[in-house]
């Protein structure tokens, strides 16, 4: 049984080139900072998650094999503009075209490795179906 206060911090760990160009792509483009640092690894935290860059270039799996794998962060409605516009004030890369509708809007960019990050928003939050 797991004690009844545990901090828990959602944690993913990336294989990267180079930890120092992911880091400051994370924290340039999408806010984050960083945290612990080694010669193999940094860590940043980003969207209330601790991300792992990890030297590994040999372990960067190549596009077309994880097209499907990303990762992301919901946003609210009204921040979802300033997201796009911070994206796309840094040139960084989106694989696809960000959309908004009515009722959710979304943004893909890619980091340094080709990861995607996807940023969206819903404007009825109660979609999210938040555990309780």
């Amino acid at each position: 049984m797991a004690p009844e206060q545990t901090l828990a911090v959602p944690h993913l760990s990336l294989s990267v080139t180079d930890p120092d160009a992911s880091a400051a792509f994370y924290c340039d483009v999408l806010g984050g900072r960083v945290g612990r640092r080694t010669p193999g690894w940094i860590d940043v935290w980003l969207f209330g998650i601790q991300l792992t860059l990890h030297r590994l270039p040999k372990a960067v799996t190549p596009s077309p094999y994880r097209d499907a794998m990303h990762f992301g962060a919901t946003v609210g409605w009204e921040d979802w503009p300033v997201w796009l516009a911070r994206i796309e004030q840094a040139a960084a890369p989106m694989p696809l075209a960000p959309h908004r509708q009515e009722d959710v809007a979304k943004i893909y960019v890619s980091d340094p490795d080709g990861y995607v990050i996807e940023i969206k928003a819903y404007a009825d939050q109660a979609v999210l179906q938040r555990p309780l």
